[in-house]
């Protein structure tokens, strides 16, 4: 299970405990974009769109992305769901996915480093770690 979120700003997140699948389709439809799997010549292939749905030229082309030969559409679909997720906060990319557990003990270092830095905030930051573990429990 992943846990999806904008890799510029890890506390503006999009999910927590997703399927690959689910992670897959936060990451390419952010902020307006859309992806398409189609079939060419016994080859899937994974298609972003150029543009976004905000903007005033719209979705623009679908440009192909990943390629594979599979038995079947859903073989294609976890292999393109693994590249996403393995690729993700790349150049194309401004969400990243992480395993849910990983991205949690991720911000509880950040925060436990902080209070070293910073010891007169330490409250804040311990307040911080309080909160994702219990956010962490719940889940």
């Amino acid at each position: 299970m992943f846990t999806v979120f904008n890799h510029t700003d890890s506390s503006e997140t999009y999910g927590h405990n997703l399927s690959s699948g689910q992670a897959m389709h936060e990451i390419l439809t952010y902020d307006g974009h859309d992806y398409k799997i189609t079939l060419d010549d016994d080859v899937y292939q994974l298609e972003l769109s150029s543009g976004s749905r905000n903007s005033t030229t719209g979705l623009g082309d679908f440009n192909p992305v990943f390629f594979r030969s599979a038995d079947s559409q859903e073989e294609a679909e976890e292999w393109f769901e693994a590249e996403v997720i393995k690729h993700s906060g790349s150049d194309w990319s401004q969400l990243e996915a992480k395993p849910t557990t990983e991205y949690f003990s991720d911000l509880i270092t950040f925060y436990e480093e902080q209070i070293e830095d910073d010891p007169d905030d330490a409250e804040n930051y311990q307040s911080a770690i309080d909160s994702l573990k219990a956010e962490m429990d719940s889940l």
